[in-house]
């Protein structure tokens, strides 16, 4: 014996397969949107990091060739574009701009907003200070960027994930850069940047990019932290220095987003005024 099912019946069945599928595909939607959005908010403050690091330095250059940090932030422009091309040779001075306008024009912001407040003035130029501190925070919180960035003149960068960050905060445990290009490019980057400082005879410029709890063993075998590193950066004149054979090499992984590197690089030969060739790092 055959059984008609009712018309009624079998749609009664058909509407709630139709509203299971149309909550799935809603849910999968709200999923994709939801990790797109999470990507753009990481990748704009790896900008803003990235930007306050070359921010940073491009100050110290400027205190070092003027006795002092600016009274506004407008006037380091030169300073930066200058240092962000020479610091890396596949950025051009139209990239270097670019990075200019996220700082000063507000039509160019890429969710964070940076805030210069220089103090200390000095007696013998009331347009140089000798003190700085920089903020970098997302222009609204958990939709434009995560976590607020702060660096001061001590050269190291702090962040805060839930308010503005300050000098009593934590230094990144995971450097943004490592997320953003290859370890190796970063490596190599970086190591761009302490050369710089060496053809330009300013050693400030290292401040940012050593970590506080830095142990460095010297060419002669002495164990040095970040003062001791930075105080024989000092103590030596270059004539000349450049990159031989730079070569980082990455061992080892990562373990639940936290770093288990090792490198391995050939350092640089430089020319040390009145010395021999040496090898500093």
């Amino acid at each position: 014996m055959v059984h008609e099912i009712p018309a009624s019946q079998g749609r009664r069945f058909r509407i709630p397969l139709l509203v299971i599928a149309v909550v799935v595909l809603l849910f999968a939607i709200a999923q994709i949107l939801s990790i797109d959005w999470d990507i753009g908010q990481r990748r704009r403050q790896k900008t803003a990091f990235l930007v306050t690091r070359r921010l940073a330095a491009a100050l110290e250059i400027f205190k070092h060739q003027n006795g002092g940090y600016p009274a506004h932030i407008q006037t380091l422009h030169d300073v930066f574009v200058v240092s962000v091309t020479a610091n890396d040779e596949n950025h051009s001075r139209e990239f270097a701009e670019l990075s200019w306008q996220y700082v000063v024009d507000e039509n160019y912001r890429v969710g964070y907003v940076y805030d210069y407040e220089p103090s200390q003035g000095l007696d013998s130029n009331s347009q140089l200070f000798m003190h700085y501190e920089l903020h970098s925070d997302p222009v609204e919180r958990e939709k434009s960027g995560f976590k607020s960035f702060y660096v001061g003149d001590n050269g190291s960068i702090r962040r805060n994930d839930e308010r503005v960050a300050t000098a009593s905060d934590p230094v990144p445990d995971v450097d943004p850069v490592l997320d953003m290009h290859s370890t190796e490019q970063a490596v190599a980057a970086l190591e761009q940047q302490w050369l710089q400082s060496q053809k330009t005879n300013s050693p400030d410029v290292l401040a940012p990019l050593l970590a506080d709890k830095l142990v460095s063993t010297n060419s002669d075998g002495q164990v040095a932290g970040k003062a001791e590193t930075l105080a024989r950066a000092k103590s030596i004149k270059y004539d000349s220095a450049e990159n031989n054979d730079l070569k980082p090499s990455l061992f080892g992984r990562r373990y639940k987003d936290k770093p288990a590197l090792h490198f391995h690089v050939m350092w640089p030969t430089c020319r040390s005024v009145g010395n021999p060739t040496v090898s500093p790092r």
